[in-house]
């Protein structure tokens, strides 16, 4: 077993080394570009110093072909070192490369050994050991309630999430429609008026899109209710928010008044947020949980005697 485990840290290990040997065989592969160019290019200049060229004529003029000539000749040996060094940096990678696979290869089912060696080990115990053979199944029972636990938590908060992802885009939709009516009272004038009315309309439509997405989180919180203690206040959340969207819509609709309907889509959102903010801490103990209850369950498996 700990050779098994071994394995999947040395494959880990040799993951990590091998992403940075690619990276590296990537650059090598740019840098061998980049020399090869100027190569080429170094490669026509001095051809041009050795021909009847025009540029090899304004030379010989100044008495200077000799000395460009050994100038373009060294920087032309240069170049060939460097793109030679990055050629052969390249193939050394491609090598190494090719060495990290072959390791990675060689290691590559130890989750399966694993899993193989805990199932025989599992077995011995159940056979040869009552009393851990009691703490085995226990432990299972409570890593798989964890489980369920982890993810109605998850799907509760994900609603959540959405639930006040529109409630807070409504609110600072009618926080904006608030402004430009103060403004319109001051005498903004027909624009003002436009843009306040097309605010109120944006935060109506979050609202609803907040509205069509809370029927699902109150399934999800009640599934966490059923397994969960935390009910102070999930149960006072399903007691009356099925009354919030539409007394919020009917204030609205019959007194138009944007400052009551942004404080009550404020507080709703601050109330979900509470909510989530339960969930969460209720996740990160249910999985600390859970991790324990593996821990205790792996170190039974591996010490069985």
């Amino acid at each position: 077993m700990a050779a098994a485990k071994e394995n999947g840290r040395l494959q880990a290990v040799w993951s990590a080394r091998l992403a940075d040997l690619e990276r590296e065989w990537s650059n090598s592969k740019d840098h061998i570009v980049i020399w090869e160019e100027q190569l080429i290019k170094e490669k026509r200049d001095v051809e041009k110093l050795k021909t009847h060229s025009f540029t090899s004529f304004l030379y010989d003029l100044m008495n200077k072909k000799a000395e460009k000539l050994a100038v373009e000749e060294q920087e032309l040996l240069e170049l060939k070192f460097r793109y030679n060094e990055a050629v052969r940096r390249r193939d050394h990678l491609e090598q190494e490369i090719q060495e990290m696979r072959n390791k990675l290869h060689s290691v590559r089912f130890w989750d399966l050994e694993v899993e193989d060696l805990t199932l025989k080990i599992e077995s011995y115990i159940h056979v040869n050991d009552s009393g851990k053979s009691r703490q085995l199944r226990e432990l299972s029972e409570r890593i798989a309630e964890f489980q369920l636990q982890i993810k109605e938590l998850k799907e509760a908060l994900s609603a959540g999430d959405s639930v006040l992802k529109y409630l807070q885009l409504a609110a600072e939709s009618l926080r904006s429609a608030r402004n430009w009516g103060t403004y319109d009272m001051l005498g903004g004038g027909m624009l003002s008026t436009h843009i306040k009315h097309g605010k109120i309309d944006e935060a109506m439509d979050h609202v609803h899109a907040a509205q069509s997405r809370l029927s699902r989180f109150e399934k999800e919180l009640k599934d966490v209710h059923m397994t969960l203690s935390i009910d102070s206040h999930i149960s006072e959340f399903l007691k009356f928010s099925d009354y919030f969207f539409d007394g919020l819509l009917t204030d609205w609709l019959v007194q138009g008044k944007i400052h009551e309907t942004s404080k009550q889509v404020e507080d709703k959102a601050m109330e979900v947020n509470r909510l989530c903010n339960e969930l969460e801490q209720a996740l990160s103990k249910s999985e600390s949980s859970m991790e324990e209850a593996k821990r205790l369950y792996s170190s039974l498996i591996q010490n069985p005697l």
